[in-house]
């Protein structure tokens, strides 16, 4: 192992600032995580608000994310969801952000997402993506119908 600049020498660094085949800048993330939670019609409502900041980065370095959720298909039952997230080229390695979006980095855009879950082990998850990459006006939209198994 050759250290994160082995994801950009394998194609993998795609959302970040490249030099040479590796990436420009150093990944040191400052990372501050916010989460609310309440009871409503007797099922979980909760909020969540996550910042990053890279201070290995030049420029183009900082991130958000913010969700709010109500209902938990993990625990069987409807679940109804909302996610807003921007994040710039350089605020984390795209390499290994979440597979879910399909921009990992330089762009914006929201997830609402509706599942229900059949028991504690089985669920669904419909989810509609609305994505901007930076510098583009056309907007990707997708939609990602998930089957999960926990045990």
């Amino acid at each position: 192992w050759a250290g994160v600049d082995e994801f950009a020498r394998r194609g993998l660094g795609r959302g970040n600032t490249l030099v040479s085949g590796r990436y420009r800048d150093d990944f040191h993330l400052l990372d501050a995580q916010a989460y609310l939670r309440w009871d409503v019609a007797s099922r979980p409502l909760v909020a969540r608000l996550d910042l990053v900041s890279n201070l290995g980065a030049e420029d183009e370095d900082r991130g958000a994310r913010a969700s709010l959720t109500w209902g938990d298909r993990s625990a069987s039952g409807w679940e109804l969801g909302w996610a807003w997230q921007r994040m710039q080229r350089n605020a984390v390695l795209a390499a290994v952000t979440s597979d879910d979006w399909w921009f990992h980095t330089a762009a914006r855009g929201h997830m609402p997402w509706v599942g229900y879950g059949f028991n504690e082990t089985w669920s669904l998850r419909l989810a509609a993506f609305f994505e901007t990459r930076d510098g583009l006006n056309d907007r990707t939209e997708r939609l990602l119908l998930d089957l999960d198994a926990r045990w």
